[in-house]
């Protein structure tokens, strides 16, 4: 994941080392105002990745100098409220991705990105076919492993051995 800074809802700077998370993940790099990022997150809000977890495998990133833009936005796509939402005022996530264009999806594996997909190709259901699979291949490797514990014998108690982050939670 290249480095830049985003900021929260809450109006806080981070960098984007905090959008990382384990396993299979998408980011999405969108404008406030752009037709094509509405069709495609459309789709993906009525589509198969962001089941289970209400969109929880997403980090939505919204380019753009309106101030309220983010909301406005997150407001649009109930059913990728559990997705982190950050905003890209000044233009940093754009000049570190250097993306073809809005919408851009991103198939993150831990910090590596796996491969990208401009969505304005002219099927936004297609692009959001191949995010569905993306994220169930996670979910499938997430579920096989077995969630174990180890209990340490002097102090007699018990902790876990891995943690799930909450975006691979539930999946």
């Amino acid at each position: 994941l290249p480095a830049f800074n985003v900021t929260g809802r809450d109006g806080l700077v981070a960098s984007s080392q905090t959008l990382s998370r384990s396993g299979h993940w998408l980011l999405l790099l969108r404008r406030d105002t752009c037709v094509p990022c509405d069709r495609l997150m459309n789709a993906m809000a009525t589509g198969n990745s962001v089941q289970p977890g209400g969109g929880q495998a997403y980090a939505i990133i919204v380019a753009g100098r309106q101030k309220d833009g983010l909301d406005t936005v997150r407001a649009a796509y109930a059913p990728l409220a559990n997705a982190t939402w950050v905003g890209d005022t000044q233009g940093q996530a754009f000049a570190a991705f250097k993306p073809h264009g809005y919408p851009m999806l991103y198939a993150m594996d831990g910090s590596r990105i796996a491969w990208s997909v401009p969505g304005t190709l002219g099927d936004p259901a297609q692009v959001e076919l191949r995010a569905a699979a993306w994220v169930k291949v996670s979910a499938t490797t997430t579920a096989a492993t077995p969630s174990a514990s180890t209990t340490t014998p002097a102090a007699s108690t018990t902790t876990p051995a891995a943690s799930v982050p909450p975006a691979a939670a539930g999946k």
